[in-house]
């Protein structure tokens, strides 16, 4: 039994590798293998539907939905009304189609000009539920919350579980530090077709349901790019070894070619810089020449939290591996000549919290914590033991995210963990 068995999952991969090889000689993208699931959710609403930003997270928001066949990318809003005298009418705006490999359709729709900090529903394309999101305040007239994790979709029971125990933070968004939907894969010829594209169908439909704050409305995300989003894992350039992730998500216009780089500014209180961890772009180079222009351009700006996919200080990995070495001798001093307090890097399958390190030092005073390593949904790994790494404060196989709620005060964190447990908690202050 087992030896047919193998043989018909062995057939099934030949099948599978011939499909491949007959589309990319024949230059079709559209031998059709991959079948998704319907889109209409039972409430009426889009089930592949998902928020995010490609510029000012007050001002704009970028509407994204998947769909079988080339359907109109279109979208209502209104302010929420408060009382049913206060109800606006609604506001069409259009936008784009991308055409996918499978018959699918990436529709995007960006609005502009929204207030800072409001409320406002939502209807997209043909479907008929009415959905909610809000933008975020210009000043911090009220606390701030972030979910930050990475190392997403490894496991789909997992990442159903950890996003319902996020969606109970209530965010105004939620950070992803890379390897999403785990659609990259090392071989090319034994994959069958639109497995890359199945992968993150599953991503996204888990995130529709999921990732919605208890009065339903619809919670963003903001992403960064991974290994695992990569076609081979390795760094490729732009386009070629990422072509999907580039495609599902936004990024700023005026970037020629795309980056995958770049910072969310959350008003005048705090700013994400979101790196490539030499996945699409090296870490020297243009991309630190960037970093250290885009901290001169924000002195003014209270918080500034750096984030990214490979660890500068893993707790699995090698410390000494090039992009490593290369983040600690590229990026960290630019951490540290710019008041930076914390950051948070993924990658490496476990929990992590370094001492406070400067100049590669533990440094109460001046010192930065990274905090990671990226197991949001995947099986976690054993971390290096504490005392063959100096700078690890601590390291637990644990699934976690990070709830970050940013006030007048200060910047808290929580690390909470399966069964919503909160593991540990710490605060920074402004200070020098």
């Amino acid at each position: 039994m087992k030896s047919r068995c193998c043989i018909r999952l062995c057939l099934s991969w030949i099948a599978s590798a011939c499909l491949v090889m007959l589309a990319q000689v024949s230059g079709c993208a559209s031998v059709r293998v991959y079948q998704m699931t319907p889109y209409c959710s039972p409430v009426g609403g889009a089930s592949l539907l998902y928020l995010t930003w490609r510029n000012d997270p007050c001002h704009t928001m970028v509407v994204q939905w998947l769909t079988e066949g080339e359907d109109a990318a279109w979208v209502q809003y209104r302010t929420l009304a408060r009382t049913l005298g206060d109800r606006e009418e609604w506001q069409g705006v259009s936008g784009s189609a991308t055409h996918l490999d499978g018959g699918l359709f990436l529709q995007r729709v960006e609005l502009e000009g929204l207030a800072a900090g409001e409320e406002y529903e939502l209807m997209v394309g043909r479907f008929p539920a009415i959905e909610r999101f809000h933008t975020l305040p210009e000043e911090l007239s009220r606390p701030l919350r972030v979910v930050l994790g990475g190392d997403c979709c490894g496991k789909i029971e997992l990442l159903r579980e950890m996003n319902e125990l996020a969606a109970r933070e209530e965010p105004d968004f939620v950070l992803l530090g890379g390897d999403l939907a785990y659609s990259g894969r090392r071989m090319r010829l034994f994959v069958r077709p639109y497995r890359e594209l199945e992968k993150w169908v599953a991503f996204f439909a888990e995130w529709t349901r999921s990732m919605r704050g208890e009065d339903g409305h619809l919670i963003p995300m903001v992403v960064v790019l991974g290994n695992h989003d990569l076609n081979n894992w390795e760094h490729q350039e732009v386009g070629k070894g990422a072509p999907l992730f580039y495609q599902f998500f936004p990024f700023p216009e005026e970037q020629v070619p795309l980056q995958s780089y770049r910072t969310l500014d959350c008003g005048n209180y705090l700013s994400f810089l979101l790196l490539d961890s030499e996945h699409t772009h090296p870490v020297a180079g243009a991309q630190t020449l960037w970093l250290k222009q885009a901290f001169e351009g924000r002195r003014e700006i209270p918080w500034k939290v750096p984030v990214y996919h490979r660890s500068a200080y893993p707790a699995v990995y090698s410390f000494n591996h090039g992009v490593s070495k290369a983040i600690r001798s590229f990026w960290c001093p630019l951490f540290e000549e710019h008041g930076v307090k914390v950051a948070f890097e993924h990658h490496n399958h476990t929990y992590k919290r370094t001492y406070p390190i400067c100049a590669e030092e533990i440094d109460p005073v001046r010192g930065i914590v990274y905090l990671g390593d990226g197991c949001w949904g995947v099986k976690p790994r054993t971390p290096t033991s504490l005392d063959k790494r100096w700078y690890l404060a601590e390291a637990q196989s644990w699934n976690h995210f990070f709830s970050l709620v940013l006030d007048e005060k200060g910047l808290h964190l929580e690390t909470i963990g399966r069964g919503g447990l909160v593991l540990e908690r710490f605060s920074f202050s402004r200070g020098p």
